[in-house]
């Protein structure tokens, strides 16, 4: 049974506070712990369905290469600046949220099939909201491409779970999903950064 939105809220924001505080208190020993272990659930889980259920192995393939390279790239940011690191997670993160409450409540135009829940007034809308909530800590110049690689790799990741016949990659969030549905859009974000502005 799926999560009512309230409640994917609720789950959603617990989520984020949890790794706020983390981060805050600089624990990297834990969150590395936490993302490495969901990571290898999710990769185990996905490569075990994906042969069972005779799918096809190359989407599985790029998955794991992605959630590799993002959780490099995410190390790799965080012994550069935390700071970075923690911006980026949580404009990504904000973003994800704005978007999915803009286009429940206001979404009408349909972007395409591979993500029939998202809207253009759900990007759009859930992109400026970002911008003026994060303009505090973070300005535009940063947080606009953050957004933006957040939202591509959202779209990347969901055109491989349409082609692997799969909604989510792994139960371990239970109606969030795996920790690679999580993190999609942030370890796309990481990666850019972390190798291109590195």
């Amino acid at each position: 049974m799926n999560a009512q939105p309230s409640n994917r809220l609720i789950l959603g924001f617990i989520l984020a506070g949890g790794f706020t505080l983390l981060f805050a208190f600089q624990q990297e020993f834990i969150l590395s712990r936490i993302l490495y272990f969901g990571l290898g659930f999710d990769f185990l889980y996905l490569w075990f369905t994906a042969i069972r259920d005779q799918r096809p192995l190359l989407p599985a393939l790029i998955l794991t290469l992605y959630g590799l390279a993002g959780s490099y790239a995410m190390y790799r940011l965080y012994y550069t600046s935390i700071w970075m690191t923690y911006g980026i997670c949580a404009t990504v993160s904000l973003s994800d949220v704005c978007q999915y409450g803009v286009g429940k409540y206001w979404g009408r135009s349909h972007i395409n099939s591979f993500s029939p829940k998202k809207t253009r007034e759900g990007y759009l809308g859930g992109a400026l909201l970002t911008l003026i909530l994060a303009w505090p800590l973070y300005p535009p110049v940063q947080t606009g491409p953050w957004i933006f690689l957040g939202m591509l790799g959202d779209y990347l990741i969901s055109i491989l779970k349409r082609w692997l016949g799969v909604k989510d990659i792994s139960p371990f969030l239970l109606d969030h999903g795996g920790w690679l549905d999580r993190l999609d859009g942030i370890f796309m974000a990481a990666i850019v950064w972390a190798f291109f502005y590195h």
